[in-house]
């Protein structure tokens, strides 16, 4: 393989490490950044496709062929890791999951991420609460709206 065909690749890959779901559309920019055609671009997101370490995942919807890297991938790294905010070494399993880290892993163990967001709300309680008023008050039709379909869905059964 050229070296920029894989360098090409590359980036395609690391456009789909954030896990959103991406069509061929999406990738426009680096096509007319690489001069090259659409029978490429699909030709090049095929092959990404068909490495299974890669865990990319294609679907259709709607006529269109989408691509994301699977979401479902066993974690192949360490057991364990240390917690950013009580520094103490624990199992992956005692860790939030999170599409941001390359890892697939947030940076900090469940029990601190619940202190981080207890402090947080406490700390600005006010404001989160004006916020939602405000929210509410954007949204209060749909909300009734739907509570009703719930009602009357939640009688019928």
């Amino acid at each position: 393989m050229r070296d920029d065909a894989f360098v090409r690749k590359f980036r395609i890959f690391l456009r789909l490490l954030d896990g959103r779901s991406r069509s061929a559309r999406d990738f426009e920019d680096l096509k007319i950044e690489e001069g090259i055609s659409r029978k490429t671009l699909k030709r090049d997101l095929e092959a990404l496709a068909r490495v299974p370490e890669a865990q990319i995942l294609v679907y259709f919807k709607n006529n269109s062929v989408f691509y994301r890297i699977d979401a479902r991938f066993t974690y192949k790294g360490p057991k364990t890791r240390k917690c950013r905010a009580c520094k103490i070494l624990k199992n992956i399993s005692e860790y939030y999951a999170s599409r941001n880290n390359v890892d697939g892993l947030n940076n900090t163990c469940i029990e601190c991420h619940k202190k981080a967001v207890y402090s947080y709300q406490s700390k600005n309680r006010r404001e989160l609460n004006k916020y939602r008023r405000s929210w509410w008050k954007k949204n209060a039709i749909k909300i009734n709206e739907v509570r009703r379909e719930r009602y009357k869905e939640s009688k019928l059964i």
